[in-house]
């Protein structure tokens, strides 16, 4: 499309205006009749066509373009050179990446040219991203040049490595493999090649000082800050204040601190630069905070306050699952020699991106809402501080590990239509491959007397119904097999779990369904008001959910949120039990489903009742669906009776 240039000025004028004027208004700022105004918006009509778009027009009033941001900025993006469309999102994400990691200087003029948008989208969008920047203590600073982020370089640093972490994020989801090499190849495009190079370098370096292997998956994102640091550092950009910070006397700190001044003063000489103290301990907090000794912790005295809170969020989630899990040696060790480094992390406020937190949210719901409201009985013993949702998702994997080595039994029978041979081997496949299951049977014929006593059925023959859970599968067992065999499994696994009746206590009539949610703050205070009106909370439990839900939002996926406040501010335990008639957002999703708690911990009987419940309730595949379709709280708590044992 090529329109006239007169067309597309006066187009321009009208969305960038986005209110009524007069057709003399624009006559007159263009410098035309009003004749031709009249000319140029019939051609503006024909453009509109395609698009949902249309000029309205009110006697007396004057003009206006009726329709979406969206399609006003496809048909100006046409207009002016054919440039390919790009949405709102995408060009302030490419806006904040200007600022942030290039800390470029953007003028509103400049940018609106760049993207062939508006002035007052581009003020919009700035709008929007110093709104981000704030949560951040990170400010736009605008003079006569243009518009600039400034802040405290702690914070800078922060904000550039948790882009970056979001890029690697982003891309698990698509056939990538995520290690140093691809994150050298994002870095490239932000840090000088040099500087790459020296950020490997150090990896070993450090490795080979505090002899250990650092995981791969914390490689990638001490590599990623590393590099931060050496650009940063190679500019000038020096610490000049720090957040106070408990005093801890942690062995381990102890041992890295020289590594971190030794490498210091390698990037001292190889970059000409100076660094200073408060720099050194940003970069020990980093190696601290992947560091572990290659040995067993439990048996080292300093550890004893590590072992301690371990051991505390064990027997909490022993009491959830009615079994004894601090029997398990290798979720004790595992879990000790973890919490050593993450403890250094949350101490000097380390940011650690879990790359499958989405996955470990979607695929262990249930696991996640209880780990969650482990970490938070021992938060008061960890200084006030609250854990990420990228840490607990590192603990779900312990535990469900830990609970699945201490699954419920269920026998499996396998039936094929290939020989004896190949039937063995997909048996044994099975066992050593999905070894959740401790009983696999091969069954030599199809009939339901034959499968009777099972729980699965797993077959290669693709027309059996069977009257039990049923997976066809390939003779030599795929990875996709393994995947479909799992799935069932905690199908089966959720219909054998029930609720207890003293579900009812903590729930009473705080029953809330289908209504307009605002937004979370609102919802949130509206619940907070409920439960102190009935005096089970008091002033500061709204303040405290809050406070929890700016470091980490609640949002498990699939819909769900478990909002929650500090028990210094709960009179007797209670869970509203909330439903919107539609989704709002809810930290990086949205969520139409929330189970708000208020949760008095001394009661260890009763927390262990609630979070057993709790746990087979977001566990159920159709609970959720089901509490939907209830009407009125009657309903809903028939439901629940339906799930009592």
């Amino acid at each position: 499309m090529v329109g006239n240039s007169k067309v597309i000025q006066l187009y321009k004028f009208m969305i960038d205006e986005n209110k009524f004027n007069k057709v003399e208004y624009y006559a007159k700022k263009m410098k035309v009749s009003s004749k031709s105004i009249y000319n140029y918006l019939a051609e503006l009509e024909y453009y509109m066509k395609k698009y949902e778009m249309s000029i309205v027009k009110k006697s007396g009033i004057g003009i206006i373009i009726d329709g979406s941001d969206e399609e006003k900025h496809k048909l100006l993006r046409e207009f002016l050179h054919n440039a390919p469309y790009i949405s709102t999102t995408e060009r302030r994400e490419e806006i904040y990446e200007t600022l942030i990691m290039y800390n470029k200087t953007v003028s509103i003029n400049s940018l609106a040219e760049k993207y062939k948008v508006s002035n007052s989208s581009i003020s919009n969008d700035l709008f929007e991203i110093e709104k981000l920047l704030t949560k951040n203590e990170l400010f736009l600073e605008k003079n006569h040049r243009g518009t600039k982020i400034t802040g405290k370089e702690q914070r800078i640093r922060n904000a550039q490595v948790y882009f970056l972490q979001c890029k690697v994020r982003n891309n698990i989801h698509i056939e990538k493999i995520i290690d140093l090499k691809y994150c050298h190849d994002l870095l490239k495009r932000y840090v000088n090649e040099t500087y790459l190079n020296m950020a490997e370098k150090s990896l070993d370096f450090i490795m080979d000082r505090l002899s250990f292997d650092i995981e791969d998956i914390y490689k990638q994102q001490i590599y990623i800050q590393v590099a931060i640091f050496i650009a940063r550092i190679s500019k000038g950009h020096c610490l000049v204040s720090t957040p106070d910070r408990p005093f801890t006397t942690h062995l381990h700190i102890l041992q890295t601190y020289p590594v971190a001044l030794e490498l210091c003063s390698i990037f001292e000489r190889e970059l000409n630069v100076e660094i200073g103290e408060l720099d050194v301990k940003w970069i020990n907090a980093r190696i601290a905070g992947v560091y572990h000794e290659n040995y067993n912790l439990q048996m080292k005295s300093e550890n004893e306050f590590v072992r301690e809170i371990v051991m505390e969020m064990i027997d909490f989630m022993s009491s959830v699952f009615e079994t004894n899990l601090g029997e398990d040696s290798i979720l004790v060790n595992g879990l000790t020699n973890h919490f050593v480094p993450m403890l250094s992390r949350i101490i000097n406020n380390v940011q650690i991106s879990n790359p499958f937190i989405e996955q470990i949210k979607d695929q262990y719901t249930a696991m996640f809402s209880v780990v969650w409201f482990a970490t938070s009985k021992i938060e008061k013993k960890l200084w006030g501080k609250h854990l990420s949702e990228d840490e607990m998702g590192f603990l779900v994997i312990y535990f469900q590990a830990a609970i699945e080595r201490k699954a419920i039994s269920l026998k499996v029978a396998v039936i094929t239509d290939v020989g004896e041979a190949q039937t063995n081997l997909l048996a044994t496949h099975i066992k050593n491959n999905v070894p959740i299951f401790n009983v696999v049977e091969i069954v030599k014929k199809y009939n339901e007397k034959e499968i009777s006593g099972f729980d699965i059925l797993i077959t290669t023959m693709p027309n059996i119904q069977a009257t039990i859970p049923t997976v066809t599968v390939a003779p030599i067992l795929r990875n996709v097999d393994m995947e479909k065999i799992t799935d069932v499994y905690y199908k089966v696994l959720r219909k054998k779990t029930k609720l207890n009746s003293s579900i009812f206590k903590v729930i009473d009539d705080n029953i809330v369904l289908n209504i307009d949610g605002k937004n979370k703050e609102n919802l949130l205070f509206s619940a907070f008001t409920l439960l102190k009106e009935k005096g089970f909370v008091k002033d500061g439990f709204y303040e405290s959910m809050i406070q929890r839900e700016n470091v980490s939002p609640t949002n498990l996926g699939k819909g769900v949120a478990i909002p929650h406040g500090s028990d210094d501010f709960v009179n007797e335990s209670k869970i509203v039990i909330i439903t919107l008639k539609e989704a709002i957002p809810w930290g990086k999703g949205n969520v139409d489903t929330i189970f708000l708690f208020a949760i008095k911990f001394d009661d260890k009987e009763e927390v262990k009742r609630i979070f057993n419940n709790i746990y087979n309730l977001i566990a159920s595949d159709d609970f959720i669906e089901k509490l939907h379709h209830c009407e009125n709280s009657n309903e809903a708590v028939r439901l629940l009776n339906s799930f009592i044992k």
